[in-house]
């Protein structure tokens, strides 16, 4: 090994390290991504408390501190995570060679999921309101709405991935707060495999796998609501001339079913 390569070694951070920046930086993004999931949620009761919570939590997380905390904490999560990756594992390719299903696993692949969707969720919400758009519209129930009328086979699984992925990474995320210091990071398991009385290996889902079901179910529920299925209502449609003009913009006419 060279004296570069050496050097290069003792400035790394160990991994511990690595962990609890990745954990602290995740436990305050989860702050937003919490409320943002209970945000969703209320769209099942309306339309109207969606849009009433929405923006009283815009005045609070679009606070000049606050939103550059944000977005400090989540662009440190990603990079700490990326780098603790490619250190244990050097490519993907390694780390699928080495895959075992697990929570841990659940936890990462959910962290690329939503690393490669958030970048284009932040960029046509929050992009709106810092763009001249927002003199026309801010994003609200409707919008979503509009996007999944038209849309559907591209919207309804869209924004089901991202608040399922967003649920299940901020709950196993926030389960390693108190495991920061054990060695390896342990985690309770999602299945227990356990041996009968009459010598069978029998399967058991542990309350924490049940509880991430659910979770996932009232997502579903949540998104499906803001198109009028099920639980909720149909948002006012005064607003989707503007959306279509919006779109109409920005999109090839191909991809304009109301054209």
């Amino acid at each position: 090994m060279s004296i570069l390569s050496k050097l290069k070694m003792q400035d790394q951070l160990p991994l511990s390290s690595l962990t609890k920046i990745q954990v602290g930086s995740g436990a305050v993004f989860a702050t937003f991504t919490i409320v943002h999931l209970l945000n969703t949620i209320s769209r099942t009761m309306g339309h109207l408390i969606y849009d009433e919570f929405q923006e009283w939590l815009r005045g609070i997380y679009q606070y000049p501190v606050i939103e550059i905390t944000l977005a400090s904490s989540l662009l440190i999560h990603i990079s700490a995570s990326m780098i603790k990756t490619q250190r244990k594992y050097g490519n993907i390719r390694l780390w699928l060679n080495s895959f075992t299903p697990s929570i841990r696993s659940l936890h990462r692949i959910t962290g690329w999921i939503l690393t490669a969707m958030i970048m284009n969720h932040i960029g046509n919400t929050r992009g709106f309101s810092l763009s001249p758009a927002n003199v026309i519209f801010r994003p609200s129930s409707s919008y979503i709405g509009f996007s999944v009328k038209w849309w559907p086979y591209l919207f309804y699984p869209y924004y089901i991935i991202l608040g399922t992925a967003g649920m299940i990474h901020t709950a196993i995320g926030l389960l390693y707060l108190p495991h920061l210091n054990d060695k390896p990071t342990s985690l309770p398991p999602l299945i227990t495999t356990y041996a009968t009385t009459k010598g069978r290996t029998k399967t058991r889902i542990n309350m924490m796998g049940y509880g991430l079901m659910a979770g996932v179910l009232v997502v579903g529920v949540s998104v499906f609501s803001f198109g009028g299925v099920g639980l909720g209502d149909v948002a006012l449609a005064k607003d989707d001339a503007v959306y279509a003009r919006h779109f109409e913009h920005i999109l090839p006419r191909v991809f304009l079913p109301w054209r």
